[in-house]
């Protein structure tokens, strides 16, 4: 909401003085000048989403009824702490992290094909 109200109205006055519909005005104003604040958000979302799935998990249901909330974390914290497979545990961290890693990157590549394929249009 913050980076959509730092757009300045005045473009969008002149979208509408000019007969261009609320679909132009979002996909070649607002969408455009609130991507990097919304690619920020992406990777941080996918990291947070990644880290603050343990505690939940391994306080109120241990993995649940039949693992059914076993999560990546929980696993990794179960085979190093319970189970004392810590070459295991630290395989499966080092795959959570390579894994995070690509999908936190995965925003970033889009937005700079989308960049790119921009500066081909102009």
């Amino acid at each position: 909401l913050a980076a959509r109200t730092a757009i300045p109205p005045t473009l969008h006055e002149a979208i509408a003085l000019e007969g261009g519909s609320p679909w132009f005005a979002m996909t070649r104003v607002t969408l455009p000048l609130m991507t990097p604040i919304i690619l920020v958000l992406a990777v941080r979302d996918v990291v947070v989403v990644v880290q603050n799935a343990f505690v939940p998990a391994l306080l109120l249901t241990d993995g649940g009824p039949a693992n059914a909330t076993l999560t990546a974390p929980l696993l990794i914290y179960r085979r190093a702490f319970e189970y004392g497979e810590l070459g295991y545990a630290a395989t499966l961290s080092l795959t959570l992290l390579l894994l995070t890693t690509a999908a936190a990157a995965l925003p970033l590549w889009l937005a700079a094909r989308l960049a790119a394929r921009q500066r081909t249009r102009s």
